[in-house]
């Protein structure tokens, strides 16, 4: 009966590892696996968009790694167009975003319910005492050797009615 015993509870035992240890790779659809084929090469490399206008200034800049990981900044200012004494005038700029994300994870994926393609960037940061793990989903549209086209922080494309802008090779930092 002892020997019984012992077998059955080897039996439980085994049966419960194996179940836990089961570790089940990241799905990749077809589509998310022919959009990385086709663009993963390309968008490796460090790129910026820079915009100014009357009331905003910004620049956003990612260096993607081949490894999957990123080093991000985003910098924007901004100022109003107030009336004083029946004067229109210019209020000083002020900073609205500077963020810098180190050693993020960005990853290509084709969304199938929007039908978009998308570069995700998973970080994590602390916030009041606690660390808070988020992730961005920016839309892509595509990329070459000196051009990528993706989703910006910051400015409204009035010809396009998006987010989408092109974002050009190098990493000059901001002007402002």
């Amino acid at each position: 009966m002892k020997k019984l015993i012992f077998y059955s509870s080897i039996v439980i035992l085994l049966s419960a590892c194996s179940l836990n240890a089961h570790v089940t790779p990241e799905e990749v659809s077809t589509e998310t696996q022919a959009l990385r084929d086709k663009y993963q090469a390309y968008i490796s490399g460090n790129w910026y968009f820079a915009y100014a206008d009357s009331t905003l200034k910004c620049y956003e800049y990612y260096g993607f790694k081949a490894d999957g990981t990123v080093d991000s900044y985003q910098k924007a200012v901004v100022r109003k167009l107030v009336t004083v004494g029946g004067k229109q005038m210019y209020t000083d700029w002020s900073t609205d975003t500077n963020d810098t994300l180190k050693a993020s994870k960005w990853s290509l994926v084709y969304d199938a319910d929007s039908k978009k393609n998308f570069i995700t960037i998973s970080y994590s940061r602390k916030e009041d005492k606690a660390i808070v793990a988020s992730e961005i989903w920016y839309e892509f549209v595509d990329a070459s050797h000196d051009a990528l086209h993706m989703q910006s922080l910051f400015k409204h494309h009035k010809e396009t009615g998006t987010m989408v802008h092109e974002f050009k090779q190098g990493n000059p930092g901001p002007s402002f």
